[in-house]
């Protein structure tokens, strides 16, 4: 664990603020890195970086970096520096998110086209942050389908710590495995500072509040809290190693020196379980999955009844309440409000596409009472039976035109519309008529 330099505004950048503090990566490799970001150009880099992209880029099948493969291998790429926010330096440098990471395996994990998962590493390691979130994730995938991982050529630091929480883990013969372990360097410049005639001040509230900023004297107090913390990051880094390799807290920290290990040095320490190749790691694992029976459905939360597959989900709303009907042996009604609870977007989903359907055969409706109503009048009209409405002037039949409709459930306006249509010229005599008894 280290802190890694940053360049002059390298604030403006998103999520800069992960490449403060802890580190848990290969030396050499941090060395690289904090190389290369100290000679970038950040407003030039910063530019390039908005204009070509700003969000996570997914791919078109909803996955960050998983690849899933006709054998129902999601295959998950590890590759480059481990950050838990996906940044402009990870575009740059060639990195991998953690958050990302979690998405994809926690999606593989429900999705019905994937039969196991197998994460290809090859990274130096990264930032401590994060990895104990995904490392947990890993864990709870195992428990529904396989979840392997496969180190080509380096699984460093935080790296193997990811790899940690796979079922198994194999690598190839030339791989370096290991580097468990945190560190932290904090270089005391005051000697230095005071033979320029600088004197540097940290006026703040508590004895380790700005401890080791730049300038400063570490006093032994202060390097003695520091490495109380890395101890800490340190402990969380063993346990997991300790539970996912199934050893105990022990044997754990004996392996825990910071050593890294050829593949099969590391096969010897029980860091991997297997030298081998992708393909035949590939093989092996879709020939697992193809004979692992189905998991069990987990259950929705206090609802009692199996979690519908996505196929089915993906038929709405009602098709999930016939489900859950022949499922739990319930009525209709008590399933609709059990997946209304369960799933509201669903719900919402379905009241919205009947009240568009409603509203689109009301208009049907009233469109064909209309055309009803003229047809109607108009037979009517032509039959030598019906007499002709008694009213002496055009405001009266006008007015009787409209009732006739009215009466019927119709509204006024609806009315009008109609006895405009079945009388042509009828409004526009009765209003001439009015016009005229107002000039009177």
């Amino acid at each position: 664990m280290t802190a890694l330099p940053l360049p002059s505004g390298a604030a403006s950048a998103p999520h800069f603020d992960q490449l403060l503090g802890g580190w848990a990566m290969l030396p050499e490799a941090f060395q690289l890195l904090a190389q290369q970001l100290s000679q970038l150009d950040i407003p030039s880099h910063m530019s390039r970086y908005q204009q070509t992209t700003g969000t996570p880029r997914i791919q078109a099948n909803g996955y960050r970096y998983a690849t899933i493969a006709a054998d129902g291998i999601a295959t998950v790429p590890v590759y480059g520096a481990v950050t838990k926010q996906d940044s402009s330096f990870s575009d740059l440098f060639g990195g991998t998110s953690s958050v990302m990471l979690r998405r994809d395996i926690r999606q593989a994990t429900i999705d019905d086209a994937v039969g196991s998962i197998l994460l290809v590493i090859e990274s130096p390691g990264g930032t401590a942050r994060g990895n104990l979130e995904l490392f947990d994730d890993l864990r709870a995938a195992s428990k529904v389908k396989p979840v392997w991982a496969f180190i080509e050529d380096l699984g460093a630091s935080a790296a193997y710590w990811i790899a940690c929480g796979c079922s198994r883990i194999t690598a190839n013969r030339f791989a370096q495995v290991g580097s468990i372990g945190t560190y932290t360097v904090v270089v005391d410049t005051s000697k230095r500072e005071a033979a320029m005639g600088i004197s540097t001040y940290v006026i703040a509230a508590g004895d380790y509040k700005g401890a080791s900023y730049p300038g400063t004297e570490l006093t032994e107090a202060q390097r003695a809290e520091l490495e109380r913390s890395i101890n800490d990051i340190n402990d969380i880094f063993v346990e997991s190693v300790s539970v996912g390799r199934k050893v105990g807290i022990d044997a754990a920290r004996k392996l825990a020196d910071g050593r890294v290990h050829v593949a099969g040095g590391a096969l010897r320490l029980g860091l991997i379980d297997e030298v081998g190749t992708l393909d035949r790691t590939r093989a092996m694992l879709a020939a697992l999955h193809g004979r692992r029976p189905a998991p069990k459905q987990t259950r929705a939360p206090g609802l009692g009844f199996p979690v519908p597959k996505a196929s089915r989900l993906a038929e709405g709303f009602l098709s999930v309440c016939n489900y859950v009907k022949q499922t739990n042996k319930v009525s209709f009604s008590d399933a609709y409000d059990l997946v209304s609870k369960a799933y509201p977007e669903l719900r919402r989903d379905y009241d919205r596409k009947r009240a568009r359907e409603s509203a689109s055969s009301a208009a049907i409706v009233r469109e064909d009472a209309l055309n009803r109503w003229v047809a109607d009048q108009q037979a009517a009209k032509s039959s030598p039976s019906v007499a002709t409405l008694p009213v002496a002037s055009a405001r009266s039949r006008w007015e009787a035109a409209i009732e006739k409709h009215t009466s019927r459930g119709v509204s006024r306006s609806e009315a009008a519309r109609i006895a405009n249509r079945l009388n042509p010229g009828l409004r526009e005599e009765f209003l001439a008529e009015s016009a005229k008894q107002s000039h009177r």
